[in-house]
């Protein structure tokens, strides 16, 4: 992934303020991290399941929150494979095998007033 010297801006120790386009073909891995800025939820999910991809692992959407207009405010993309199973079939002809890891990776992104998504929270 391509990120340009003149998008990036330091503004502290984990903040990254970041607008860059999303490039298909790239080998680099780009780690996400708070502050990073993206416009539009769609933009966000291609990167999340670019870089889940590149590292290993199935995404989800886990969480959503909409205001009283029915416009999205914040999202949490998690590993698809968190969380444990409790097996509840002891005798099962067809057992199916399990998926859940206990992975913990995810992030949570807000709406802001400039219209743009920033990643709040990286796990």
């Amino acid at each position: 992934m391509e990120v340009e010297s003149s998008d990036v801006e330091i503004l502290g120790d984990d903040v990254v303020d970041v607008d860059y386009e999303l490039k298909k073909d790239q080998n680099e891995i780009v780690e996400p991290k708070v502050g990073m800025r993206f416009a539009s939820h769609e933009e966000l999910y291609d990167f999340f399941k670019t870089y889940a991809r590149q590292v290993g692992f199935p995404i989800r959407k886990r969480s959503t929150n909409k205001d009283g207009d029915g416009v999205l405010r914040w999202v949490t993309f998690a590993c698809a494979w968190g969380g444990k199973t409790n097996t509840t079939f002891s005798n099962s002809l067809k057992p199916r095998p399990n998926t859940q890891t206990g992975c913990k990776v995810k992030i949570t992104a807000r709406f802001e007033l400039d219209e743009k998504w920033i990643i709040s929270q990286v796990m």
